[in-house]
């Protein structure tokens, strides 16, 4: 255990020492993949940059319809130049011709010249799918090395070439053929590696922005220690202690996380497991080792406000000099070992869960903007039950039911990357849900970019359930939500949580979004109780 807490420790120092550090890859990829990379890179350089570092896909950063069209004529003007042999007609027809082709299709065309685009795309996905990208101990290489070359067979790829390229083609762009793979991982590297190299990042940051990233390691402690080199700015971190147990690890990080934000935000990152609601983890404790498919709607970058507390900034958060403070009794965690389970908490009920309708799988950062598949018409199905509730009932659903069940889906100020922070005058809401309700009833439609936004800012919906309280407001809960299930508002927590009576305490469902109350809106007496 002692040698292996001293190895962990010198890693930081190995990787800041060090003049270069090559990533090898073992993977292939050829020269005319390279240079494709590096000149996709030189589109968007900076596509991706946040002012707050927690997220790729939240914060001040708006992306429109008129910078997808923007990203799709440069992208088609560069297939022109890479060509070995040039298009027979003018350029602006062929940039024309591939628009064309991707709003109808959602995919790219075939490029017919002596540039193949799709062998390309398939040497990327190679690469971005590697085992290389799925190992947790790479993060400390990507975050702290001062200059990264990634070894793929004989051509040396810049990292930061890599970046920027993918994340103009994610940001901007309609990519399916990356598939499944670790793109997401190394964006948030990236994100991670320009916050610290301005002595900015935290270890609460950081905790927060791998949440969404699919990492292995062989020992599920190392989904924490792995993070601990990575901070160069209050709060202090946890130093590894491989005597613990994973569950006391994990428990003990989340209540590092809870104590520094003055919010239990645990809560919203936990919950109740969709395969087994009866998993070994406290309901609100993170299982490090399982990452996140849907958007943080709890993110310290949104802008919910349902509890009267605020949350502490990100920037703000500081740790006393006690060892002990996450093992304090002010904390949460009681002085008897049966007692590390719990946690104490305060607020109140403002509804119940009336009906919860189907499930929609979650959705792939490099499909954000596809408008294929059958996922889709689970909003078709979310749709026509919320119809149902409307009385007298109007066909196809009055306006103001779709302006209100739009927002719940898009779950309005959460701060997504596709959220305008300018007033949307509703009839323009109002005319794009209908638009895109009318290309899912005829798929032959012309797919614009506005749509194609719309479809991205339904993000919020992935990996999560459509439902109605008892109070008929329209919600977003958590896949394992049940009829008879409680929202709370818990204080210090923007966004309201799902809690489920287990006995004389409550186990933790996850976070939601209800329509109404995400504003500070509901009242209630403040009770306080124990999650489990």
């Amino acid at each position: 255990m002692v040698e292996k807490r001293e190895q962990v420790g010198l890693l930081p120092t190995i990787c800041l020492r060090a003049q270069l550090t090559i990533g090898w890859t073992n993977v292939e990829m050829t020269e005319t993949t390279a240079n494709f990379l590096a000149q996709v890179a030189t589109i968007a350089p900076a596509a991706y940059s946040r002012e707050s570092c927690a997220s790729i896909l939240q914060g001040h950063t708006y992306v429109a319809a008129g910078d997808l069209e923007r990203f799709e004529s440069q992208y088609g003007a560069l297939l022109v130049r890479l060509s070995a042999r040039r298009s027979t007609g003018p350029s602006h027809i062929h940039r024309s011709l591939r628009s064309l082709f991707r709003t109808g299709s959602g995919s790219s065309p075939p490029v017919i010249t002596g540039f193949d685009e799709r062998r390309a795309l398939v040497e990327i996905y190679h690469l971005l799918g590697s085992a290389y990208f799925s190992r947790q101990w790479i993060l400390p290489d990507f975050v702290l090395s001062s200059h990264i070359v990634l070894r793929c067979s004989s051509i040396d790829l810049a990292w930061d070439t890599l970046c920027d390229a993918i994340g103009a083609m994610v940001t901007f762009g309609s990519f399916g053929e990356l598939g499944s793979s670790h793109g997401e991982t190394v964006l948030v590297a990236n994100m991670l590696r320009q916050q610290y190299r301005q002595s900015r990042l935290s270890f609460i940051e950081t905790i927060l922005a791998v949440q969404s990233c699919d990492l292995q390691a062989s020992d599920p402690r190392d989904h924490v220690y792995a993070l601990t080199a990575l901070s160069n700015s209050p709060p202090k971190v946890p130093l590894p202690d491989y005597s613990m147990s994973p569950v006391h690890v994990f428990a003990s990080v989340c209540r590092t996380v809870n104590s520094c934000l003055g919010s239990p935000i645990t809560l919203a990152l936990a919950g109740l497991a969709k395969e087994d609601s009866n998993a070994p983890l406290p309901s609100w404790v993170l299982n490090f080792g399982v990452y996140q498919q849907r958007l943080l709607l709890g993110h310290p970058v949104s802008n919910f406000s349902t509890s009267a507390v605020p949350q502490k900034s990100l920037p703000d958060a500081t740790f006393d000099d006690n060892e002990d403070e996450t093992l304090d009794e002010d904390d949460g965690l009681d002085a008897t070992p049966k007692d590390e389970d719990r946690l104490k908490c305060s607020g109140y009920v403002v509804d119940t869960i009336k009906a919860v309708q189907s499930y929609l799988p979650p959705r792939r950062i490099c499909d954000q903007y596809d408008m294929t598949g059958d996922n889709l018409f689970e909003f078709v199905r979310w749709y026509e039950y919320a119809c149902s509730t409307e009385t007298p009932r109007v066909r196809y659903g009055s306006d103001a039911l779709l302006l209100r069940f739009t927002e719940v889906i898009q779950a309005r100020g959460c701060n997504h990357i596709w959220e305008s922070d300018q007033p949307v005058p509703p009839m323009q809401t109002i005319s794009l849900a209908r638009a895109f309700f009318a290309y899912l009833d005829n798929p032959q439609m012309l797919r614009t970019n506005a749509l194609r936004v719309f479809v991205a800012a339904c993000l919020p919906s992935h990996d999560r359930r459509f439902g109605l309280t008892v109070r008929d407001r329209f919600c977003l809960i958590p896949a394992n939500t049940t009829p008879g299930d409680l929202v709370w508002v818990i204080q210090g927590l923007k966004v309201p949580i799902v809690l489920r009576k287990a006995g004389a305490f409550y186990r933790n469902v996850g976070e939601c979004y209800v329509e109404g109350i995400m504003f500070g809106e509901a009242e209630g007496t403040d009770e306080d109780i124990t999650i489990v």
